[in-house]
């Protein structure tokens, strides 16, 4: 029965978007097509004549004449056509058949499937799984096959959006070729008619050939533009409607599920190889026109106008080539379902084949990929300011009360870590109104990693703080903590998840990793030593990194709410918290297993924010004092002030450098103007001997 509802299918998909028809219309030819595909059709041929002409069937080329649709426009010519309503029935009782399908072992019909072989993606019962199956390795039952693939959903999900999101910013990038050659013709096309003026006698004999340039130039260029195009639509849709379908899919028939779960995983990386191929051969165009002034003086001697110049260079969003790729110039996309209509190819061939001089005084030329700039490290950057350090303002507060620990009565010396401020940068990119930094953390090369709860991304800049790339959530995410140059994990707290994401430098690229799920929601993290400490409102997490997974050694109930930012240090063997309001506890520091080493209170800091090891000192972000402040972290003293400058508004997260030279800080209020909220904030760090200092009294 499987092979016979596999062959009906074939016959019952629409040539045009080869899905299943949908309120199927037949043509005068008997071919039939979805109502909405064979409108998009009949409007796509009739848009560019002033008096609609009929229509040919996109299969056998056969004409529909107007005579039966008169007096009716071409939007609704398809509302006109006869319904197939043989087709229609045979759908229906299809998707009958397919919700209802028996859960029988096609060889054993007396017995039902219980098992799922991984191996060969197919269904088993108890005599299959001990015969056919005996020797796979992966045979599981139908409960742990759905399972297994509902737990990946999620994660499917996710790629399916993050390739919806590359393939818009695509056509979003081709949108705007079409704008730029339209915009650039509007200008030439000025600029002709201002010199007509001066010259109309010669301009009358110039103007059609010059003219008739452009509009080849424009027919060529637009031909392979719409391609890619089409192209990025049809991904967009696809995934879409994979999306759709996952959504739809009924827990009462788990069988239709795992199978269409695997033909999207399937489809998935098919678009996927294509998108990359697409990026991999992306080029934007570059459309220069200069006018001869020349022509005002010596218009007799001249044989041209002008000159048109169209150049193509590497696209803004493509991808480098891999090393020893020749650039493709013909656009060979591969996608088996994107059939283009006999005019559409014959106009993508003409395309594809540009040739390096049309005419004389019009080039279209090919440039080779732009050069990426070296990557200086943050140790040489930051050394190489020379100037003198600032004196750091004391806090006017009083003496902090530490409690748990006893009264320092002698004088000592100690360090204290003064930071400078070096510059602040934007991080709004592209269209983004407003920012809101939840996460930010610094590679070993430099490079800055930052998340954004109000445009719910992770962003990624290089370390001279230009923009590199960006991944989309689809939800806000929080803080982030780096695992290693290339990873970094992102707090997802409305799913109750830690994301992995894989930072690609060279590349300039984030891909998505694998997902922790936790208990409950988890706003901070930090990752030190191969363990990783996650922190909800009042309970913090410790995970050991095992291989490739995470394995959970402690789980810390720290008896108070409103816990705010976590930090481990770097030996993981003491985490630090943050903590809001009354009564006054404002840090906490305890070991890896829970036990409290100190607490520090102080009437006057009821805000603290970002928190973090400076070696064996801890620096905090006082939200209400707007000041950055350093304790002792062996005991919890009260040290110093380490920024109290006017660029602090409402500090908020901040995060060293592995050097621990460099500082940035977010900020973030509803108070503050947009765009100091869209600033990072980045300070040099350096330690200094505090001469003799009074101990509390």
């Amino acid at each position: 029965m499987a092979t016979a509802l596999k062959a009906a299918k074939e016959y019952l998909i629409c040539p045009l978007c080869k899905n299943n028809f949908e309120d199927p219309k037949t043509l005068v030819c008997l071919h039939s097509f979805c109502k909405q595909c064979i409108s998009n059709h009949i409007v796509e041929i009739n848009k560019t004549e002033s008096k609609p002409r009929g229509f040919e069937c996109p299969t056998c080329r056969k004409q529909t004449s107007l005579s039966e649709f008169v007096g009716q426009r071409p939007e609704d010519w398809s509302s006109m056509l006869p319904t197939n309503d043989a087709l229609s029935n045979i759908l229906a009782a299809l998707n009958e058949v397919e919700n209802t399908s028996p859960s029988q072992c096609p060889k054993h019909f007396d017995k039902e499937v219980e098992f799922f072989c991984e191996d060969h993606e197919v269904f088993a019962c108890s005599i299959c799984s001990n015969q056919s199956h005996k020797s796979c390795r992966k045979v599981h039952s139908i409960a742990d096959a759905v399972r297994k693939r509902r737990e990946n959903v999620s994660v499917l999900t996710n790629d399916l959006s993050t390739q919806i999101y590359e393939t818009e910013k695509i056509l979003n990038n081709r949108q705007d070729q079409v704008e730029l050659i339209e915009s650039k013709e509007d200008e030439i096309k000025q600029e002709i008619v201002e010199m007509k003026k001066m010259v109309n006698d010669f301009f009358s004999q110039m103007e059609t050939k010059v003219l008739d340039v452009i509009a080849e130039v424009k027919h060529k260029e637009l031909g392979g533009i719409q391609l890619e195009i089409n192209i990025c639509h049809q991904i967009i849709q696809k995934a879409r409607n994979a999306i759709t379908e996952m959504s739809k899919t009924e827990e009462k028939n788990p069988l239709r599920f795992v199978e269409k779960y695997n033909d999207h995983i399937k489809s998935y990386d098919e678009r996927q190889e294509n998108l990359e191929h697409l990026l991999q051969n992306l080029t934007d165009l570059k459309i220069k026109y200069l006018a001869n002034r020349e022509i005002e003086k010596a218009f007799n001697d001249a044989d041209s106008i002008g000159s048109l110049s169209v150049e193509r260079v590497r696209g803004k969003l493509a991808k480098p080539l891999p090393k020893g790729t020749v650039q493709d110039n013909k656009l060979a996309i591969k996608l088996d379902d994107i059939k283009e209509s006999k005019e559409l190819s014959e106009t993508c061939a003409v395309s594809t084949s540009r040739s390096q001089s049309i005419q004389p005084g019009i080039e279209v030329a090919r440039v080779s990929p732009m050069k990426t700039a070296s990557v200086a490290s943050v140790g040489t950057h930051a050394n190489a300011d020379s100037d003198e350090e600032e004196p750091v303002p004391k806090l006017r507060l009083g003496e902090p009360k530490v409690k748990d620990q006893e009264t320092i009565t002698n004088r000592e010396r100690d360090t204290m870590v003064t930071a400078r401020f070096l510059r602040d940068f934007n991080v709004a990119i592209d269209k983004e109104y407003e920012c809101t930094i939840e996460g930010a953390a610094i590679l070993t090369s430099g490079h800055i990693v930052l998340t954004d709860s109000s445009n719910k991304c992770l962003k990624l800049f290089d370390e001279k703080y230009n923009f590199l790339a960006i991944t989309k959530f689809s939800v806000s995410p929080g803080d982030l903590a780096v695992i290693s140059e290339k990873e970094v994990v992102v707090c997802l707290p409305e799913m109750s998840r830690v994301k992995h994401e894989r930072i690609n430098i060279k590349g300039k690229k984030i891909t998505a990793g694998e997902v922790l799920t936790l208990n409950e929601r988890c706003f901070s993290i930090s990752f030190n030593n191969r363990k990783m400490a996650c922190c909800s409102t009042s309970n913090v997490y410790i995970f050991q990194r095992q291989g490739s997974s995470w394995v959970r050694d402690a789980s810390i109930n720290v008896n108070v709410t409103n816990l705010k930012f976590v930090a481990l240090d770097s030996a993981a063997e003491r985490v630090v918290v943050s903590r809001d309001g009354y009564p006054n506890r404002s840090i906490i520091c305890m070991n890896i297993t829970g036990l409290k080493l100190w607490t520090f209170t102080h009437e006057e800091i009821r805000l603290p924010r970002g928190i973090a090891f400076c070696g064996n000192k801890i620096l905090v972000a006082v939200f209400d004092h707007k000041t950055i402040i350093q304790l002792n972290g062996k005991d919890g003293r009260y040290d110093g002030v380490v920024v109290q400058d006017s660029c602090l508004q409402w500090p908020c997260k901040l995060c060293l450098s592995p050097k621990g030279d460099k500082m940035l800080l977010t900020q973030t209020h509803h108070k503050m103007v947009v765009k100091d909220k869209n600033k990072v904030l980045v300070f040099r760090l350096s330690k200094s001997i505090v001469a003799e200092r009074d101990s509390p009294k």
